[in-house]
């Protein structure tokens, strides 16, 4: 069962890898992509970066929590009708080479981190010395 008890453990597991890559591997967040990973952390407020196992326990619910939000609407709105996620995400502006955080109207930042090109907002999402 997905469940914070599933979560906590899954990324205990992988403690030391970004939780960016973390989102990606499908034994845990099935059907979780490179988009949806960086919805799900930017809606969570958390830098992707950061190593899973830092993750304090609010955040760690806060991945569980946007990770069925983003999952289940994105279902909503392209399983319907191919039609695409409200104005308010982030992908409409990842992919844009001047994209910026629908929030803040700040640059979004872009770094390779597990491999996949992530965008993150350096104000919604704050580094921190891991």
């Amino acid at each position: 069962e997905f469940d914070q008890k599933f979560v906590d453990q899954f990324l205990d597991r992988h403690r030391k890898a970004p939780i960016k890559a973390v989102l990606l591997l499908q034994n845990g967040f099935s059907g979780i992509g490179n988009w949806m990973a960086d919805e799900i952390l930017w809606r969570a407020k958390i830098h992707p970066a950061r190593p899973a196992g830092k993750l304090r326990e609010r955040q760690r619910a806060a991945v569980l929590r946007e990770t069925k939000f983003v999952a289940e609407r994105s279902l909503e709105t392209l399983g319907r009708d191919y039609s695409d996620p409200p104005r308010s995400w982030l992908i409409h502006q990842r992919w844009k080479r001047k994209g910026i955080c629908p929030k803040h109207r700040t640059p979004l930042q872009r770094a390779t981190i597990g491999g996949r090109t992530t965008a993150w907002c350096s104000h919604c999402q704050k580094a921190v010395r891991f």
